[in-house]
């Protein structure tokens, strides 16, 4: 029976101290229940898998909690026998998508580190702030080490209780993306997802939220991550309830979006920018300026969006 533990990869680790370092954001937003596909623990391992290759699961997020950000992955690891040392591996990747391609990921943590047996949760919020504007959202691990045919072999594991079609992952080599339900697995991976709703503090615009530390003088930090894709998280700092406006400009200067336009309160306040204009449409690759004004203060700053 797979077990739970929560390591966290060494480039986590080292993550961890950096967002430390430049200033951690309390989070207001309270986190949601684990959502995951596999009932139970973890009892079938599959050794099928060589190098490069991916399995995961796409999880039942409710639509209407979108935007999301994501906390942690969990990741069922085991063996046949058991008791073999923990392995690292090659990464978690993060996708906002599915079946029969979920695209290129949105984000990736580099070497995780397994333990044969339990539930490996890797924090990802402390490697940086990663948002889902829409369903669906899912996450693989990538192989570093060729675990097929061999029976004693640590690797993925799944329920044994049925395998949900379209919401369990291989990318093989060669073949690419497919349903492992369709490629004879017999139950759910054994993955589930932590995260928060962006929107649950939506008292300004849609996905802004409110930290309640009062800064001593009005503020625009750097957004993070940058360069970014598909999206980044912007903070500005409110000694007082006040005016507050925060656009997004091309590099010619044309107004590309309003993220934020009204009163606001004390504190700091985060806002996420999803790459697209004020009617909706993603906007080009490039450099783009986020300004933020209040009353007489105006503070811009350079981010870049990659494609």
């Amino acid at each position: 029976m797979i077990q739970r533990t929560h390591p966290v990869s060494a480039l986590a680790a080292a993550a961890v101290l950096l967002f430390l370092a430049g200033g951690a954001l309390a989070q207001d937003c309270p986190t949601e229940p684990t959502v995951q596909n596999f009932v139970g623990g973890g009892s079938t391992a599959c050794p099928c898998f060589n190098t490069d290759e991916e399995a995961g699961a796409v999880f039942p997020v409710p639509v209407e909690h979108f935007p999301i950000e994501i906390l942690a992955i969990g990741v069922g690891w085991g063996s046949l026998f058991g008791g073999n040392p923990v392995q690292v591996e090659q990464a978690i990747h993060i996708y906002n998508g599915k079946l029969p391609n979920p695209g290129d990921p949105i984000f990736r943590l580099t070497g995780p580190s397994m333990t044969d047996g339990v539930i490996n949760e890797f924090n990802i919020d402390a490697a940086g702030h990663v948002l889902v504007q829409q369903a669906p959202v899912a996450a693989t691990l990538q192989f570093q080490l060729s675990n097929a045919n061999n029976i004693y072999a640590p690797t993925l594991v799944h329920d044994g209780n049925g395998c949900t079609s379209g919401m369990n992952l291989i990318k093989a080599i060669p073949g690419g993306w497919m349903d492992a339900c369709s490629a004879g697995i017999t139950g759910d991976w054994v993955f589930h997802l932590v995260y928060r709703q962006v929107n649950c503090l939506s008292d300004v615009d849609d996905g802004i939220r409110t930290i309640t530390t009062v800064p001593d003088r009005p503020q625009l930090n750097d957004c993070y991550p940058n360069p970014f894709n598909p999206q980044t998280l912007i903070s500005f700092d409110m000694p007082a309830e006040g005016a507050a406006r925060l656009e997004v400009f091309a590099l010619n200067g044309r107004k590309v979006a309003t993220l934020v336009d009204g009163t606001v309160g004390a504190g700091r306040h985060e806002q996420a920018w999803y790459g697209r204009d004020d009617s909706g449409q993603v906007v080009p690759s490039g450099v783009y300026f986020y300004r933020f004004q209040t009353g007489d203060f105006s503070e811009s700053k350079q981010m870049v969006l990659l494609k």
